[in-house]
């Protein structure tokens, strides 16, 4: 790719973010949590709606676990199968299908993601709050390209096409922070994660100093859980956690260790933010945070 070539895309993923985004992955989720929930009211199994359908078991699952969007006329039958008949009911399940199949800028990077990163990166720019907890590095969402870049290659992403991707899409990310009705984050990090050397001396004092930075932004806030905290009832890994201000109001959570990433809803999420409100509340207040960070990077 050329230089006038990533300036053009950049621009044009820079102008897709601050837009108002209609929220397509939350709306996706929406309409999958609905005709779920209207399935089992109907004593339905999957592979029986599958069947009535005439799709594969898996894609009807893809759809209920909000993995990919069906068509208009798709969820027509599936109002016949499910006993859909109110009007209102319909037209706003038709809404919800419609605004999930909208492609929002992150969409030109699907090739640089998993699956699962791909739903949490569409669902994170959509969220009203983030909060995380960091239990081994700074998130992504907070941290410097040089962090980002010494990260990535202690963790073997080593390829220069591949490594200026995944860069070029964490800044993008990063833009939330900026755009009008930012992004809401509170981000618990564990005090290790301040002393682990990511890249050289150079490199951790320039991401100190960015986090010390980010934590005086009225959208930001930055919370240290010190050593001296000692046992926490919190996780032995880190996760995030995101919020929807909508009606309903919805929350997900994004779990990474190293058996893989997941993002859960319902019961999952009530243990997580249980989770996260303890390691919270056994953090240092904001001011005692930025002190630390200011000390350890001299």
């Amino acid at each position: 790719m050329t230089g006038s070539e990533l300036d053009t895309e950049t621009q044009s993923v820079s102008e897709n973010t601050v837009t108002e985004s209609l929220r397509p992955n939350m709306r996706r989720r929406q309409l999958a949590r609905l005709l779920r929930a209207r399935r089992e009211a109907r004593g339905l199994r999957q592979a029986e709606v599958a069947r009535r359908m005439r799709v594969a078991v898996s894609t009807y699952l893809r759809w209920e676990v909000a993995e990919h969007t069906m068509s208009a006329a798709q969820l027509e039958m599936l109002f016949r199968i499910l006993g859909i008949d109110g009007e209102q009911e319909q037209q706003r399940m038709h809404e919800l299908c419609e605004e999930s199949r909208r492609r929002g800028w992150y969409a030109s990077y699907h090739t640089a993601m998993d699956v699962v990163f791909r739903a949490f990166v569409g669902l994170e720019d959509e969220a009203d709050l983030l909060s995380d907890y960091a239990g081994m590095a700074v998130p992504g969402i907070l941290q410097t390209r040089d962090y980002a870049v010494s990260l990535m290659q202690a963790e073997g992403l080593l390829d220069g096409t591949a490594l200026a991707r995944q860069v070029e899409l964490r800044q993008q990310r990063q833009k939330i922070l900026e755009r009008p009705g930012p992004l809401q984050v509170v981000a618990v990090l564990d005090e290790s994660v301040l002393h682990r050397m990511i890249g050289s001396r150079l490199v951790m004092k320039a991401q100190l100093r960015h986090l010390r930075n980010l934590s005086e932004w009225p959208n930001i806030t930055i919370q240290i859980l010190p050593f001296m905290s000692g046992a926490v009832a919190g996780p032995n890994h880190g996760f995030t956690l995101l919020e929807f201000f909508d009606d309903p109001p919805m929350e997900v959570v994004y779990v990474e260790n190293d058996l893989g990433s997941a993002i859960h809803e319902d019961d999952a999420v009530a243990r997580y933010r249980l989770r996260f409100d303890a390691v919270r509340d056994a953090a240092l207040s904001e001011e005692d945070s930025r002190t630390v960070i200011e000390k350890i990077a001299k």
